[in-house]
């Protein structure tokens, strides 16, 4: 179609295809288009010669849908009759001198929930086709207000390290990371109901995907190529719908697939996730912070805090790693009845700076209502135990979280923690005060009830509130069975 000088586009059309006027790049003149609502469009649809010397006819009363507005680096596709945005492969009126967008070079990107234009403030509710195609960017956050990501929205972004994604998001199109191979985790919110076709092929260093409860169907080949994949987490308690091309034969032989345990005969059975050779437990965020027998709950806030077994204990950790300017944040709430002991185990990973030792970058903070009680960087801890006592009667609002520098990523960039305990101050039937209850206690209690010696707390073995034979009993009873 080389000589195609005109052509008119109907009122219904809703989008137009890659390469569709290839060829008519030197005679198409003008494009008559009838459509109220703007049709969506590919990177290549149009070319460059199109937007220095075609002329696009557009209804009157629809002008303000076809413009874009380039905005901190980022296009943005207008419609003014819904008042809505998305981000866009390039500007289609406004911006014919930089045109293709996809080169940008921004390093790190925060779309925000809204962008004013013209003095209108508009929604931003979806990434376009190709909006970041080939774009060199390290991270990018999305805002909650984004419903899908479309066809190749981050194609070939081969330095993407991290994608945050926000409860909004329901579709993330066919090949919409494809070639992002960077990408070394990936967490898809609860929102997400589909996974399209290929949506993530071609990201060989993904090593851990987490799925949100919502997912019901994920497209074929949509994580084929990640070959080094080992760790899939599972939430939605029905298995989403999957061929056996979506994940990589590698990936079924090595890959560790956790699930709820409601859940696993479901994925154990269903097509493409029986493919599995490893599909186990997956442990709550409380079984993997509490100690053994304790039932304190948690909460999470910002990045979701990740269940790990590294095979010698089970803990929870900061989730996100290689986020710059970003928390992951836990916290939980508790009041107890007599002087007590909170504890904890934790190691964390964070940078300095070699010529400003006392610099930190990256820092796990440890805060009670409200005040810091540590806070460390510079950290590169093996496992060790923390220690804050509580006072009777007192409600604590006990914070911990791990905040992430603005730039720089290191090899670590976590805060892990484990065996969260509240334990009474004093030991009970620990008369003689050694940290431990044995026999050598029950002479103590002995001789204290016939007089030699001051009763203490941990005398009362049957909490009664008072120091009688009935506590020598309870605590027979207690070196017995090891139980009170």
């Amino acid at each position: 179609m080389s000589n195609l000088y005109y052509i008119e586009l109907g009122t219904g059309l809703r989008s137009i295809g890659g390469l569709a006027f290839a060829g008519t790049e030197n005679s198409l003149n003008i494009i008559n288009c009838h459509a109220m609502n703007t049709p969506s469009v590919q990177l290549n649809t149009f070319a460059e010669e199109h937007f220095e010397n075609t002329i696009l006819w557009i209804p009157r009363m629809a002008y303000g849908r076809y413009t874009s507005a380039k905005i901190d680096g980022v296009y943005y596709g207008i419609n003014s009759y819904v008042n809505t945005v998305e981000v866009s492969a390039y500007a289609i009126k406004t911006d014919t001198t930089s045109l293709f967008s996809a080169f940008s070079t921004l390093g790190s990107v925060t779309i925000p929930r809204t962008v004013t234009y013209q003095g209108v403030e508009y929604t931003v509710n979806r990434i376009g086709p190709a909006a970041f195609y080939s774009w060199h960017i390290n991270d990018i956050s999305l805002p909650n207000s984004i419903q899908s990501i479309e066809l190749n929205a981050f194609y070939n972004v081969d330095n993407l390290e991290h994608i945050k994604f926000s409860e909004g998001v329901t579709s993330i199109g066919r090949m919409a990371f494809a070639d992002c191979s960077s990408l070394q985790k990936v967490m898809i919110p609860n929102s997400v109901k589909s996974i399209d076709y290929a949506a993530f092929y071609g990201c060989t260093a993904l090593d851990t995907l987490i799925l949100g409860a919502g997912v019901e169907q994920i497209g074929d080949y949509a994580f084929n190529s990640s070959e080094n994949l080992g760790i899939v987490l599972s939430f939605p308690l029905i298995p989403p719908v999957i061929t056996a091309t979506v994940f990589a034969s590698a990936a079924y032989n090595n890959a560790k697939l956790y699930a709820a345990v409601s859940a696993l005969p479901a994925y154990q059975a269903a097509v493409g996730w029986r493919n599995f050779n490893h599909i186990v437990n997956m442990h709550t965020l409380d079984e993997a912070l509490n100690a053994p027998g304790g039932n304190i709950h948690f909460e999470e806030s910002d990045y979701s805090w990740i269940v790990w077994d590294d095979g010698e204990r089970l803990f929870a950790m900061s989730g996100n790693a290689g986020v710059h300017n970003s928390s992951s944040t836990l916290q939980t709430t508790v009041k107890v009845s007599e002087p007590s002991i909170l504890s904890f185990d934790f190691k964390a990973w964070g940078e300095s700076d070699m010529y400003a030792p006392n610099t930190h970058y990256d820092e796990c903070v440890f805060m009670v209502n409200g005040t810091s009680i540590f806070r460390y960087g510079a950290r590169d801890n093996d496992w060790e135990t923390f220690t804050y006592e509580l006072q009777p009667n007192v409600t604590y609002q006990l914070r911990w979280y791990y905040h992430k520098d603005v730039s720089d990523n290191g090899e670590g960039d976590y805060f892990a923690l484990d065996n969260i305990k509240i334990a009474p101050k004093t030991m009970r039937g620990d008369v003689n005060g050694d940290d431990s209850v044995n026999i050598s206690d029950l002479t103590t209690l002995i001789d204290l009830l016939l007089g030699t010696g001051s009763a203490s707390a941990a005398a009362d073995c049957n909490k009664d509130g008072s120091v009688n034979i009935s506590d020598v009993t309870a605590l027979i009873d207690f070196l017995l069975s090891g139980n009170w």
